[in-house]
């Protein structure tokens, strides 16, 4: 929004650095036409070994690039670039999506509904005459 005001202040004769300092955007900004950005080409498998990749990746539509992975180096018996696995596999749209962790809790929050639903344990140390000393622990519902 700031860069297309720039360039009509600057179409109408003021300065572009003038225009750009006061604007706070970058000279740059100013005079840059931008291109559209295409989207990523899907290309056709080319080797044997992306070809590998894409039909393990379809025989096994529920494994991830790491899975994928592993059962090429498997079938081909020949190291392969697990970088080159996912790329392929993100230009083939056979990427799985990844599952959100669910969100943690933070320690101390506890929501209780019923009785006999939460404990306490606590533990005590008692001194015993040699030297030794013993444990006991105590629980209690809390609520």
């Amino acid at each position: 929004m700031r860069v297309a005001r720039a360039r009509e202040l600057v179409d109408r004769g003021r300065k572009a650095a003038v225009v750009a300092r006061v604007l706070q955007i970058s000279r740059q900004a100013i005079y840059r036409t931008p291109k559209p950005r295409r989207p990523p080409q899907r290309r056709p498998p080319s080797g044997p070994v992306e070809e590998a990749i894409v039909e393990t990746a379809k025989e096994n539509p529920t494994d991830g690039y790491r899975m994928v992975w592993a059962l090429v180096r498997r079938k081909l018996g020949i190291a392969v670039n697990r970088k080159r696995v996912l790329r392929v596999m993100r230009e083939q749209k056979l990427i799985q999506r990844r599952r959100r962790e669910p969100r943690r809790r933070r320690p101390g929050f506890f929501r209780v509904t019923r009785p006999d639903q939460l404990w306490h344990l606590d533990m005590e140390r008692h001194e015993a005459p040699s030297n030794r000393w013993a444990g006991i622990l105590l629980s209690e519902p809390v609520a």
